[in-house]
């Protein structure tokens, strides 16, 4: 490494002995974070990342440094290491404000703020050679696997007090089995360690050598265990590498291009796909292989691209590119297989096959492609099981229409589906897809949601009751569920198949959504992370992604991606993403400037008008804002809440509560709304009544309409958490400014406390912020809010806009020392407005 560890103090210690980094054990050599019973499993390159900050002592690695030592001789974007750092700030719970782990430093890179502890050595006498400590079995966590496995990492595990011959057994095995390793030959290795592992596990299995009853499954597991080292590293050996701590090769990654259709009916194109997706799903089965998804690899259909720049574009090493033609009652199908780093084929073969068995030569073409970049893997392919071509054929082009999200094809889908069905009832993949399609029927063509749902319940139950471990079965289960707001279960169902598939990427992105539903925001931050290393160019995937990363405050990484996405797939919901991001971070300006650069479509130019209005409210540019809603023209994607709410806003920024109270009379006490309860549209009205009472001075009103709020159960409706908590200040404020004191103290305590979940979940929205220093100012704790206000400062937040928008701040920031503490994010936002209107808004029908 280039960052010389010899010069380090760190390089005195054993790094993959473990070492601890504040209260977290970790040990590089399985890739495990200890705390209590808290265990968990990262990557090695998130391991290796994390070595790096520990090997510079505090000192700045810039991010080219880190790039060139984890992921030496690839060409990566940087994305990919804020994702690492992500992911252990993640682990460390080190999302708060006050960084205790790792610090960014902005435009250079990141340093370790915690330091690196050595475990201590066991005892020994004096000039005594280090004794190797005693594996011992973790009783606390029976079940779990990796670094939750029975048998603890000798490395790092202390011995146990109860010196049995399983104990001295064990510890002169593993470091016999160390020193093959490190010292023999490959072949003699080889031999030895498989003869070892044989032998182990006999004597650690015999209950007559000295092992007791008790520790007989012990034993076992310790050569079960044993076992799979060797395995391990006979595989590594058989390869040329030596198991001698260095870094593991690298796992093959290759993506299957859609097979272009050479068939004279062009209407045969779902059938090449459905072909080369089979080949995809063969070749996932096979481990040691990872295997772009589907959406990613369609991205660059009838795309005219150097095969180099798809290869970097999706970190692959291989792609796999066919064609199909059909004639008659045969197919021939030709594939080839291409280097991405020289751009040149190194195999290709054609098959001919008669219809009646097409989908078999998947498996022969899936175990040719591993041959050929995987020689060493050897490992068979299973074939799929085709019952009926005919549904099968139906089965695929169902999902070939789904996939495109459209009222049309969504609609087309259910019928093919149903004709899958028809053709072979026991097909239960197909009853899965007629599932999704019906769900997918209410978000797309407007279907009626309880019929719809209905009939999507049939359907699973029948394909569960076919295909009880089918991954996509219960991925549909979990759509249902989340359809219907029952976010816990539809939790897990999506836990269930993502258990059965991990690389069910669409498992993996649902659960994403549903997890962000329950306010799991770094839990859903990591699944939606592992949906897109799979399938990086899948544009809802990426889209969520984005939107997960406004929800932590990460909005400078949400902005420059959505931009690097946009350049390569073009897709307009990332451009959406970006005007999320940016109104968030308080760019008000560059939000402006950015609706009036790029060229929407119709659905996303009334997305991006309520965006502009949304800024113009923000930056008391109220006539503006207030004329654009007026003229927003009518549109089939018309958002009539998502108004009311921007007339909410405008007047609530106005301080007019009468329209505040005209616009609740507008929605009625009956609005119907498709994503809302009668209930929680309610609840939201309750809230704007509260804030209009409250501006006028009339607390007793403002304490009884945010009590029926809350009563309504506007903490459990799908609102973000930065607008619970802000009804429970409100709330709080109220009672206290009504003398009930008590009341007050108990509300803003659970307030507060909702705070500190949110941000420890992962929560960082600018809002979010806001009510942090409104709970300060409340409980008049100006040295908290001091320190809050440096800390938001460093990190580029500006609260301003959501401080003058709110009137509860409206009598602490008439006072000098909160004014003075505050001035820093007021002239930040004054040059803001200033630079906003030098840009030109005839686009959307306003002139200066």
């Amino acid at each position: 490494m280039s960052l010389d560890k010899r010069e380090s103090k760190v390089a005195t210690m054993d790094l993959n002995r473990g070492f601890m980094l504040g209260d977290w054990l970790v040990e590089p050599l399985s890739g495990c974070f200890k705390r209590g019973n808290n265990r968990v499993h990262v990557e090695p390159k998130v391991m290796d990342v994390l070595l790096c900050l520990v090997y510079a002592e505090g000192a700045v690695v810039t991010r080219e440094q880190m790039l060139n030592e984890v992921w030496t001789g690839l060409v990566v974007s940087e994305e990919v290491l804020t994702r690492a750092i992500s992911e252990l700030r993640t682990l460390l719970d080190d999302t708060q404000r006050e960084r205790t782990y790792i610090r960014t430093v902005p435009k250079r890179g990141y340093a370790l703020i915690a330091s690196a502890r050595p475990l201590p050595l066991p005892e020994n006498t004096d000039n005594a050679e280090p004794a190797m400590p005693v594996v011992y079995v973790d009783e606390s966590t029976p079940d779990e696997t990796m670094c939750g496995e029975r048998i603890a990492n000798p490395s790092v595990i202390p011995p146990e007090t109860n010196e049995s011959m399983f104990g001295h057994l064990v510890q002169g095995m593993f470091g016999l089995l160390n020193s093959i390793i490190q010292t023999s030959g490959r072949i003699m290795s080889l031999i030895l360690l498989m003869v070892f592992a044989i032998v182990a596990y006999a004597i650690l299995s015999d209950k007559e050598f000295g092992v007791s009853n008790s520790n007989e499954t012990d034993a076992l597991a310790a050569g079960e265990h044993l076992l799979r080292l060797t395995e391990q590293a006979g595989m590594d050996l058989a390869v040329g590498k030596a198991n001698n701590g260095s870094t593991p090769a690298k796992q093959p990654a290759l993506a299957v291009l859609p097979f272009v259709n050479f068939s004279v009916n062009t209407e045969q194109a779902y059938f090449s796909d459905g072909l080369s997706e089979d080949i995809r799903n063969a070749l996932i089965r096979v481990p040691g292989i990872k295997v772009v998804a589907r959406t990613s690899s369609q991205a660059f259909r009838n795309k005219a691209l150097d095969v180099r720049e798809i290869g970097q574009k999706l970190e692959v090493g291989s792609l796999v590119e066919g064609t199909v033609r059909v004639q008659d009652d045969r197919a021939r199908i030709t594939v080839q297989l291409t280097d991405t780093k020289s751009g040149f084929p190194v195999w290709s073969q054609s098959y001919d096959r008669t219809l009646d068995n097409i989908f078999t030569v998947q498996s022969e073409i899936a175990e040719d492609v591993v041959r050929q970049i995987a020689p060493h893997l050897n490992v068979p392919v299973s074939a799929q099981t085709i019952r009926n071509q005919k549904a099968h054929n139906y089965y695929l082009l169902g999902r070939h229409l789904w996939h495109q999200r459209t009222p049309e094809t969504v609609t087309k889908a259910i019928e093919s589906f149903e004709k899958a069905i028809a053709e072979d009832d026991q097909h239960a993949p197909a009853y899965s897809g007629l599932a999704d399609a019906y769900v997918f029927s209410v978000l797309y063509a407007k279907a009626p949601k309880e019929q719809a749902f209905k009939k999507a319940q049939q359907n699973v139950d029948k394909a569960l009751t076919l295909g009880p471990n089918l991954s996509e079965a219960h991925a549909s289960q979990g759509l249902i569920y989340e359809a219907r707001k029952q976010y816990e279960l539809a939790r897990a169902s999506f836990e269930q198949a993502v258990a059965i598939n991990p690389s069910n990427t669409m498992a993996r992105m649902w659960h994403g959504n549903a997890l962000l539903a329950l306010d799991e925001v770094g839990l859903a931050y990591r699944e939606y992370q592992q949906a897109l290393d799979i399938d990086p160019l899948h544009p809802v995937i990426q889209q969520n992604y984005l939107e997960v990363l406004t929800v932590m405050g990460r909005y400078n990484d949400a902005i420059n991606l959505a931009q690097e996405m946009y350049q390569v797939s073009k897709e307009e919901r990332l451009l959406k993403s970006s005007l999320h991001a940016l109104s968030n971070s308080g760019r008000y300006d560059e939000l402006l400037q950015f609706a009036v650069r790029y060229n929407f479509s119709e659905q996303y130019e009334y997305h991006a008008s309520l965006a502009v209005v949304e800024a113009l409210i923000k930056l008391q540019r109220f006539a503006e804002a207030e004329a654009l809603l007026a003229q927003l023209p009518p549109s089939v994607h018309k958002l009539e809440w998502e108004e009311y709410r921007f007339k909410a806003g405008l007047a609530l920024g106005r301080r007019d509560s009468e329209s505040i109270r005209a616009v609740v009379a507008i929605i009625g006490d009956n609005y119907q709304n498709e994503w809302m309860t009668t209930e929680c549209m309610n609840a939201r009205r309750a809230y704007w009544l509260g804030t209009a009472d409250y501006m006028d001075g009339e607390m007793s009103g403002a304490v009884e309409h945010f009590r029926v709020a809350r009563d309504l159960n506007f903490l459990s409706c799908d609102f973000d958490e930065d607008l619970r908590i802000s009804l429970l200040i409100y709330l709080g404020d109220s009672l206290a400014l009504t003398g009930q004191s008590q009341q007050s103290a108990t509300v803003l305590d659970y307030a507060q406390a909702r705070l500190d979940r949110a941000m420890r979940k992962g929560w960082g929205h600018t809002s979010l912020r806001g009510s942090e220093i409104a709970l300060h100012l409340i409980n008049d704790d100006m040295p908290a809010l001091e320190t809050l206000a440096k800390s938001l400062l460093a990190e580029g937040v500006q609260p301003w806009a959501n401080l003058i928008i709110h009137p509860i701040f409206d009598r602490h920031l008439q006072r000098k020392e909160v004014a003075d503490l505050m001035m820093p994010f007021k002239h930040h936002y004054e040059a803001t407005r200033s630079t906003s209107t030098q840009v030109q808004l005839a686009k959307f029908g306003l002139s200066k």
